[in-house]
């Protein structure tokens, strides 16, 4: 009895261990929380939008790097991730103008 618990605890926390990697790997998306978008000094310059959504935005991890990649000089950029899921990265002289409001990090937009 005492090594049927034993196999099935260590069971249990192999599977608790291994399959949140598992399914990290395979994913496309990782769930955004507002608390994970890791470059503070980009937060309020580029905008998450679900269109036509009430879900969860799923993004990728790499998204600070998506906006640097992606943001133009004089020129706002919709970077489009999934069906439902872009990303509205402000332009350069958007962020510099003495006008500038930082925007909310997740907008759900109707089109």
């Amino acid at each position: 009895m005492k090594k049927q618990v034993h196999t099935l605890v260590v069971s249990v926390i192999f599977v608790l261990a291994v399959f949140p990697l598992r399914s990290k790997e395979n994913s496309r998306f990782t769930a955004l929380q507002v608390s994970t978008i890791n470059n503070k000094s980009e937060l309020g310059t580029y905008q998450i939008q679900m269109v036509n959504s009430r879900l969860q935005p799923y993004i990728p991890g790499d998204i600070d790097e998506i906006v640097r990649k992606n943001r133009k000089k004089n020129e706002r950029v919709y970077v489009k991730l999934d069906n439902n899921i872009r990303i509205m990265i402000l332009s350069e002289s958007e962020i510099s103008s003495p006008n500038f409001k930082p925007l909310k990090q997740i907008e759900h937009v109707e089109e």
